[in-house]
């Protein structure tokens, strides 16, 4: 899975698009998923503080490992 990808099940699965941010940084309060060149990094940011990293050495770990945090996430739903 890629990011393009990510994105389309996270949709279609009514996840809140403020639960989660697909392009690095430190949103408040939201799952990140960031390329860091050769790294993939997921991690939670809040107050622009990264807590929670895990890094990954491709794409699809990553993003399947962020797909499966968000879904244990019962806050991360649109209601």
């Amino acid at each position: 899975m890629n990011c393009a990808e990510l994105r389309a099940r996270l949709i279609a699965l009514n996840i809140r698009s403020d639960a989660y941010h697909l392009d690095g940084g430190h949103p408040s309060e939201a799952y990140v998923l960031s390329n860091e060149g050769t790294i993939w990094a997921v991690y939670y940011s809040e107050r622009g503080q990264e807590t929670s990293r895990v890094e990954f050495g491709s794409e699809s770990e990553a993003c399947s490992y962020l797909l499966d945090l968000l879904l244990q996430d019962l806050t991360t739903r649109a209601q």
